[in-house]
């Protein structure tokens, strides 16, 4: 019985490790660099004659030109719009602090203390600049649900 069922394991392993290597070589970087299986299934597909294939091709050579243009470009003007942003936040900040060089001017040393508390929430609120990662929080660390948080807020008055 014991034979039996290490044959079985052994059977069930190895048909595992044959599927999970079939599903590799279909998501692998060969298949993202051969278009040309896909050209050749649109031939198929469309029964394309040498000339209508011809042109398909280079329709295709072209438009992947294109794309990869277009992907160039964007990642320019990415680049462009974060170095705006870092002046835009630059220029905030300076603004920021000659407002405050003046209010340091018109209030007291203690006045002035309250009003940086004042200000401090106001401005804790505020997103640091934009850094190029995700905007929403990871899984752990997002807000509770609306419900939740009302439950949660009753439990602590009641």
């Amino acid at each position: 019985m014991k034979k039996v069922i290490g044959l079985c394991l052994v059977i069930l392993l190895s048909a595992v490790s044959v599927f999970a290597q079939e599903k590799q070589q279909r998501r692998g970087p060969e298949r993202m660099r051969d278009g040309n299986r896909r050209v050749e299934r649109i031939e198929e597909r469309l029964k394309l004659d040498e000339q209508q294939a011809a042109a398909y091709q280079k329709l295709q050579e072209s438009m992947k030109e294109k794309r990869l243009a277009e992907q160039e470009n964007q990642k320019a003007e990415r680049e462009q719009m974060k170095a705006l942003r870092e002046k835009q936040h630059s220029r905030m900040l300076a603004m920021r602090n000659e407002c405050d060089e003046e209010m340091k001017k018109i209030l007291t040393e203690e006045q002035f203390k309250q009003y940086q508390a004042m200000q401090r929430p106001r401005f804790e609120k505020q997103r640091p600049p934009h850094e190029g990662e995700m905007r929403r929080a990871p899984q752990g660390e997002r807000p509770p649900h609306r419900k939740e948080f009302r439950h949660n807020r009753n439990m602590e008055k009641g």
